[in-house]
């Protein structure tokens, strides 16, 4: 790569056949998986931005979790900022939109000419970007601009590193430019600074999405008896949630309904991808399908026990600690990459178990499910866990601050 002059200082081009291609694409590009969403597709082109100080990025639903309570922490140190937050996904706006006084919108798409209209629209001095939303164009154009780029919850997953390696000689001019890196564990700290950050400006501070799943409680009995009554379940009904369930992963419910003395909720991860599909359950009512945003939680307040989505396919495993803090134990399949240490320690606490086989989620399911001992005992292990892993957000601030991202 050659370099451009800024006023900056000395910043990378991208690749021309990079720039080329994505600016071919970008008619359609812009409007990939925004649905009928005219406001985002215009966002993505850099056009109708939102106008603020800071913006803070999250890809989808996922991430977005961990937005809020950094939100709470920046406006408790730095109330006269301005947010903007965005996510790729219009799930993870929808989730966006619930923080009062936050710009909602959608990032740029990843051409040069994009980028640069949305980072001089949104007249921004700090991006905030979350886990793995390395985009090279934003961050050359935001760069150019004087932006100051930082990564919270930074991870880079054992199914991703190998790629990332490869692409080191192109991103690394990029990434030597952050500001500041808080990475989720020990091993994205060290992939980080393999990357190209350098060793003092990243530092391991957790992740800010078990903020919000900490501050969960198990259901009261009110509660409960609402949400189940919500889903048309009887009091006596043994209920297995499943959340966030991915593509292909619904063969292990169709196994699980062989077990005919427990009901099924199933909260799928994209419930648009499902709709218009045979569903494993359905037409008998064992299994009832919540193809709509913004029910897990309540799903989770109905059940008894929880299979967690992402982890029996190859997709590296969603938030476990929302079902372990409201006091489900949870089955995990045997991906769990996303989940790290979190899996880990929910096994030794006694708050999951793993599903290598048929049996294993047989025994989990009728274990937990039918013996209240076994299940309150285990719901115990899960709580704990859940409460321990909090504090992230603070970390994150203090670091950021550390490295001069306000000054």
């Amino acid at each position: 790569m050659s370099a451009v002059s800024s006023g900056r200082g000395s910043l990378p081009d991208l690749p021309g056949w990079y720039g080329a291609l994505a600016t071919f694409l970008e008619p359609l590009g812009a409007r990939w998986g925004q649905g009928g969403d005219r406001a985002a597709w215009r966002a993505r082109r850099g056009l109708d931005v939102p106008r603020g100080e800071a913006w803070i990025h999250a890809a989808s639903v996922g991430e977005a979790s961990g937005v809020a309570p950094l939100v709470a922490a920046w406006r408790a140190r730095h109330p006269q900022d301005s947010l903007i937050a965005s996510a790729l996904t219009p799930g993870g706006r929808a989730a966006l939109s619930k923080l009062a006084g936050v710009r909602v919108t959608a990032p740029p798409y990843e051409t040069p000419a994009c980028a640069r209209r949305s980072v001089g629209a949104s007249g921004i001095t700090r991006l905030l970007l979350l886990e793995t939303e390395i985009w090279p164009a934003w961050l050359a154009a935001s760069l150019e601009a004087g932006v100051k780029i930082a990564v919270a919850n930074a991870r880079l997953s054992d199914r991703g590193w190998p790629r990332y390696q490869k692409l080191r000689s192109w991103l690394a001019p990029l990434v030597s430019r952050l500001t500041a890196v808080a990475a989720q564990s020990e091993i994205d700290a060290g992939r980080w600074r393999e990357l190209g950050v350098p060793r003092e400006r990243v530092r391991v501070t957790g992740n800010t999405k078990y903020e919000s799943a900490a501050a969960l409680a198990p259901p009261t009995a009110a509660e409960r008896e609402a949400a189940r009554r919500r889903f048309g379940l009887d009091d006596s009904d043994t209920v297995c949630v499943w959340g966030s369930l991915r593509p292909g992963e619904e063969k292990w419910l169709a196994l699980a309904l062989r077990e005919e003395s427990v009901r099924h909720l199933v909260v799928p991860r994209h419930p648009e991808q499902w709709r218009g599909r045979e569903l494993p359950g359905q037409e008998s009512g064992r299994a009832i399908w919540l193809l709509e945003l913004g029910v897990l939680l309540d799903a989770y307040r109905a059940g008894d026990l929880a299979v967690m989505g992402g982890t029996l396919g190859p997709y590296g495993g969603h938030n476990a600690l929302e079902p372990a803090a409201l006091g489900l134990p949870v089955l995990l399949g045997p991906s769990t990459q996303n989940l790290g240490d979190v899996a880990r320690a929910l096994e030794q606490a006694g708050g999951a178990a793993r599903i290598k086989n048929l049996s294993f989620l047989q025994d989990g399911i009728l274990r937990w499910g039918h013996d209240a001992k076994a299940r309150s005992l285990a719901a115990a292990g899960a709580r704990q866990v859940a409460s321990t892993l909090v504090g992230a957000a603070g970390r994150v601030l203090d670091h950021l601050e550390s490295r001069g991202f306000w000054s």
